[in-house]
């Protein structure tokens, strides 16, 4: 979403990304309705809540899928979106680089990862600086290549991606680049944040759930289904 902000301001950006292709199972899959606000700023909500799965309602806590009650899955009235969806990340991301393809300021580098980030602090308040190096490096193999459900490794390759996500190939690919601003889009684990030293604030909450991918040939009949 980030290179997609930047895209449509005409801002010059590199995308590093260490996996060489899309994910192609189950991985950031939930959009949240207050999201699909933003998405809806894109001119993107309309495909992706034809497509997704909707979160209406929820099953009981006692490891049994079986309907013991109802429940709104989210706060009603925080948004016009009754509910968040669910979507395969790669369906996503196929959303965003469509619309990113439109635009010739972003670049997307895959099979490619940053291995330390030096900042200027003489030139961190200056707008026009590049206060930020990044070292860049070829991610290893092993690292990069996607897994299927089965732990069998996916192909590196998948069509629809924008011709300029490049995939680097070269071994020995090392890079340095200099930037205005560095975004680290990594998640809770963030590794850049890690290099800049900043500590996640806030308690960690020990909450666990999962999501389900079945074909429509395996699920089971139940007494709720509509």
């Amino acid at each position: 979403m980030a290179a997609l902000w930047m895209a449509r301001c005409g801002i010059k950006t590199l995308v590093v990304d260490k996996r060489d292709a899309k994910v192609r199972v189950g991985h950031a899959d939930g959009i949240q309705c207050r999201t699909l606000e933003i998405l809806e700023s894109f001119d993107l909500v309309d495909r992706i809540w034809k497509e997704s799965c909707h979160m209406a309602e929820n099953p009981g806590s006692d490891g049994l899928i079986h309907r013991s009650s109802r429940m709104s899955n989210t706060i009603p009235g925080l948004s016009r979106f009754p509910c968040g969806v669910l979507l395969a990340q790669h369906r996503i991301e196929d959303n965003f680089l469509e619309e990113i393809q439109k635009s010739s300021t972003v670049e997307i580098r895959r099979g490619v990862e940053p291995t330390s980030i030096q900042m200027d602090s003489k030139k961190i308040h200056k707008q026009d600086a590049h206060a930020f190096t990044v070292e860049l490096r070829r991610t290893t193999k092993g690292q990069s290549e996607p897994l299927m459900s089965n732990g069998n490794k996916a192909s590196t390759w998948q069509s629809g991606e924008p011709q300029h996500a490049h995939v680097d190939q070269s071994e020995t690919y090392n890079e340095k680049v200099r930037a205005r601003y560095v975004i680290g889009c990594d998640g809770a684990h963030s590794w850049t944040r890690a290099q800049l030293g900043f500590c996640m604030e806030g308690e960690q909450t020990e909450y666990v759930w999962g999501v389900l991918e079945l074909s429509t040939d395996i699920v089971p009949l139940t007494d709720f289904r509509r």
